[in-house]
């Protein structure tokens, strides 16, 4: 399955809007994943939650954006909602049985 030009380029610009909150791959630490969108540190954290990766590579290099829902998660439900809605428009699940 592939998805159409349409579908990309609505994925790419949904992406667009998190790029501000990227870093250069290279200055990224798995080892704290827990930054709130705002890049301040989480106030309430739970650690059984969603981790929601971005990337980005270009002729820059590549930059990562990545966010916890278990970050503050009342303060920035619809953050992470909208961050999880890029991926709406493509069928991912006709894409993974492939």
């Amino acid at each position: 399955m592939r998805i159409t030009k349409e579908q990309s380029d609505r994925f790419e610009a949904g992406m667009a809007r998190f790029k501000g909150n990227s870093v250069p791959l290279q200055t990224y630490s798995s080892s704290d994943p827990f930054v709130r969108p705002d890049g301040k540190a989480c106030k309430n954290v739970a650690t059984d939650s969603t981790i929601i990766t971005l990337m980005w590579s270009d002729t820059e290099g590549t930059r990562i954006a990545n966010f916890s829902e278990g970050c503050d998660p009342e303060e920035f439900d619809g953050f992470y909602k909208s961050v999880l809605a890029v991926t709406d428009e493509l069928p991912i699940q006709q894409i993974i049985r492939k």
